[in-house]
């Protein structure tokens, strides 16, 4: 039997590299499949090492004393507000009214009704300039109590997640569809502790 051609050298250089480059895919293979389950599993840890709790604003903002007592004082000054400006327009409406009937019946000549009708325009615009100033003020007094209130119960919020170990406190509102939580578990909702420990912290600072 004549023996068999040999393979060609460069040949055999080639398989051998293929057969090397396989095993390296299958290894890289191996260590991506590897890592990707390492990866699932430390999204899942992470995942189960999530503390969420919700609280429902508006019960909060109800039953919160600082808020409550800023509603009822803006609502005092409001009241007070639109008192002084009834005040105000129902006592230019009676000069106004006066004077139509003094140019109705003659008494009052044509140079001081131009004078009074000039001074009574003066008067209506500068009450629409004080009613603008004063609802201006009323507002930015408004939005600062807003803006200290929520400051409160979000540094409340904060130091409640720390001291508990909460991942997230979601915000609730009392509409399900404009709260952006489709779902809650009642288990989670802190809402009553930490209404406590805002009332807490609000009667410890007014007693000082």
């Amino acid at each position: 039997m004549k023996n068999l051609p040999r393979a060609p050298k460069a040949l055999l250089i080639g398989l051998f590299s293929a057969v090397v480059l396989f095993a390296c895919n299958q290894n890289k293979s191996a260590d991506n499949n590897q890592q990707t389950a390492k990866t699932e599993e430390s999204k899942k840890d992470a995942v189960a090492e999530l503390s969420i709790a919700y609280v429902n604003i508006d019960t909060l903002l109800r039953n919160y004393e600082f808020f409550k007592k800023v509603e009822k004082e803006m609502k005092g000054k409001q009241s007070v507000i639109e008192t002084d400006l009834n005040g105000r327009a129902s006592q230019l409406e009676r000069e106004i009214a006066t004077f139509q009937q003094n140019v109705n019946s003659g008494s009052i000549t044509i140079q001081a009704a131009k004078e009074q009708e000039q001074q009574l325009m003066q008067k209506q615009q500068g009450l629409m300039q004080y009613r603008e100033s004063i609802g201006r003020q009323y507002m930015e007094e408004e939005q600062k109590n807003t803006e200290k209130v929520f400051k409160n119960i979000r540094e409340y919020v904060q130091k409640y997640a720390q001291d508990k170990g909460y991942t997230f406190i979601l915000e609730r509102g009392g509409a399900i569809v404009g709260s952006g939580i489709l779902f809650a578990d009642s288990t989670r909702d802190v809402t009553r502790e930490i209404l406590k420990g805002l009332n807490d912290e609000y009667k410890e600072s007014s007693t000082k």
